[in-house]
């Protein structure tokens, strides 16, 4: 694809533009959706650091969490955000799958 100035644009979102889509309310919907269906409070785990460390989750609460998530936001989201390692690195990653703001 290209831009002005014969600039090859790749419609990739930047990381600071994932970032700018993680919102306080945004923020705290996905966290309700952790208590409820991990049991954990997000609150205390270290943002950065592995997430399943720190909190007990099978794949199957997982699999709930991201069920729970797509109806919170209606929108669809990929099972792939099993793959995501910390709590930081799981909302930036559902902030893009639902196209937060």
């Amino acid at each position: 694809m290209r831009g002005a100035a014969g600039t090859v644009k790749c419609g990739c979102v930047t990381t600071r533009q994932k970032e700018e889509l993680v919102t306080d309310e945004f923020r705290e919907k996905v966290f309700e959706a952790i208590r409820k269906e991990i049991g954990a409070d997000p609150s205390t785990v270290d943002p950065d650091k592995p997430l399943r460390e720190q909190v007990m989750v099978d794949s199957m609460q997982f699999i709930s969490l991201i069920a729970r998530l797509e109806t919170v936001f209606d929108k669809d989201i990929s099972v792939s955000a099993m793959q995501v390692e910390t709590l930081n690195e799981f909302l930036r990653f559902v902030a893009e799958e639902v196209g937060a703001k």
